[in-house]
């Protein structure tokens, strides 16, 4: 693998990573990890990712991770060296069986054991739960799943996925690559509220909680637990810090990211939430969100020690996957989780709306507030 960074964030800066790692004879694909600063656009990109020789995939982030540090502009982009398959999935719908028939056509021949799939979404798409479920419907456990939301920090829906036919909205992009990998999950947020149910939903937006009014019910456990008021904060400043976990029927908690109300006192989170679902409001501190980070890096070393029985040191690259509301809450002590995670191998990552991962139970999951670590063989 062949990892390149451009700090510029440029067009010219692109159009020289594609050229340099296209040029390559063993290179067979690029993932491509852009900051939203950048300010790319179709028109200023396209003609290089019709271009370019290789299969592309991947997405333009709030911000992007290279080694130790977070960057707010610049790109990277990795040039793989063993077999893959990529497929884009354009104009995201409510629609399993029309999304499990791309997938399908794309895989249904292909040996799925021991592989890693990559999966990047509009993360303010509202149909992210419908390409989850029928990817696993398509494809089962038996791949390594990684990947996350892009889009802008601003919630405003443009296009943000990398494919071979240019930049995507309300799109996603799989690849399929014959590496082994070993991933980690983990989030650092306890429950600190007793449970409720969802009792109606549709989608990304939670209609009532307990048969009342969302935002009311949210409102008063978080007024309560924080000694704060919504009157006096932006919404999203005080819901930042006290996300729900939704518990499945693993015991495993699931992080939603209430981004927004509307008039009708629901809540819009980043990635749906199913109607009776048990849910608890959840709070971490720095110590926990980092111990977080902790357990995923040892959970990806643990796991790819075990796939491929090999030194985690032997790994060559670490690709993480942390949720761009984690770097709001931690602030500058982002710094530190980052710090956890270096590898001696290069690391690479992106700052997302949401995370795809499997989880202990191999069911493919889209987290929130949640750190993902791969690392590659």
């Amino acid at each position: 693998m062949k990892i390149m960074f451009d700090r510029e964030g440029s067009v010219e800066g692109l159009n020289a990573l594609l050229t340099t790692l296209c040029q390559e004879e063993n290179v067979t694909g690029v993932m491509i990890f852009a900051c939203e600063s950048n300010e790319f656009t179709p028109e200023k990109v396209d003609s290089l990712l019709l271009n370019c020789i290789k299969p592309l995939w991947g997405g333009v982030f709030p911000e992007i991770i290279y080694e130790a540090e977070k960057i707010s502009k610049g790109t990277l982009a990795a040039g793989f060296t063993c077999p893959l398959k990529t497929v884009a999935i354009d104009d995201l719908k409510n629609d399993s069986a029309a999304i499990r028939q791309v997938i399908e056509n794309a895989y249904e021949k292909e040996d799925l054991r021991e592989q890693t799939m990559f999966i990047f979404a509009d993360g303010l798409s509202g149909c992210i739960e419908t390409l989850r479920d029928s990817l696993f419907q398509s494809l089962g456990a038996m791949p390594n799943y990684i990947g996350g939301g892009a889009g802008s920090l601003q919630f405003i829906q443009r296009p943000c996925i990398f494919t071979s036919e240019g930049l995507k909205e309300n799109a996603a992009v799989l690849a399929l690559v014959r590496q082994k990998s070993g991933v980690g999950v983990a989030h650092g947020w306890e429950p600190i509220s007793e449970p409720h149910k969802i009792t109606a939903a549709e989608g990304n937006r939670i209609i009532s909680i307990d048969w009342q009014p969302a935002f009311e019910v949210y409102q008063e456990m978080v007024e309560s637990l924080s000694g704060n008021s919504f009157q006096e904060y932006d919404f999203f400043h005080l819901a930042k810090n006290y996300p729900l976990g939704i518990m499945n029927m693993n015991l495993e908690m699931i992080v939603r990211d209430p981004i927004a109300t509307n008039s009708e006192k629901d809540l819009i989170c980043v990635g749906d939430v199913p109607v009776n679902a048990i849910i608890h409001v959840l709070r971490g501190d720095r110590e926990s969100l980092l111990q977080g980070a902790a357990a995923a890096r040892k959970n990806a070393e643990i796991n790819f020690e075990t796939v491929t029985g090999q030194q985690a040191e032997t790994a060559v690259a670490m690709l993480v996957i942390d949720c761009i509301s984690r770097v709001l809450y931690l602030n500058h002590d982002f710094e530190e989780e980052l710090k956890i995670v270096k590898t001696e191998a290069t690391v690479m990552g992106a700052l997302t709306l949401g995370e795809f991962a499997n989880l202990r139970s191999d069911n493919l999951a889209f987290h929130n507030k949640t750190i993902i670590t791969a690392l590659l063989q």
